[in-house]
């Protein structure tokens, strides 16, 4: 049996949060969620993350955990066309599910 990727997500909005969480899920993924940057820690607990998906609005806050989260690739999902540069993969909202799965798959093979 493979290890199935595990994915954190971070988004404040917990609707939106739920309903990709759950899409991510059905795609074959083990997910862990949280709602902003002060829940981050408690999760890394417990969780080791492939991949730390986090909404662009928490980028920059993240000083206390990042160093937790060196192995994982960083996607930022953002409601901006981040365009070229900012150093990580992104994604904008509202999301394409199959861009970012393909996205995702892409990222941990």
């Amino acid at each position: 049996m493979t290890r199935r990727s595990k994915i954190l997500l971070v988004d404040d909005d917990r609707n939106a949060r739920t309903a990709l969480a759950e899409l991510l899920r059905d795609a074959g993924y083990d997910v862990a969620t949280a709602g902003g940057e002060v829940q981050v820690p408690a999760v890394l607990e417990t969780f080791q993350p492939d991949v730390v998906l986090r909404d662009e609005r928490a980028a920059g806050h993240e000083a206390a955990w990042v160093g937790d989260t060196a192995a994982a690739q960083h996607v930022l999902m953002s409601t901006l066309d981040l365009g070229f540069g900012i150093g990580a993969p992104w994604v904008k909202k509202p999301i394409d599910l199959e861009a970012l799965l393909a996205l995702l798959a892409r990222l941990t093979r």
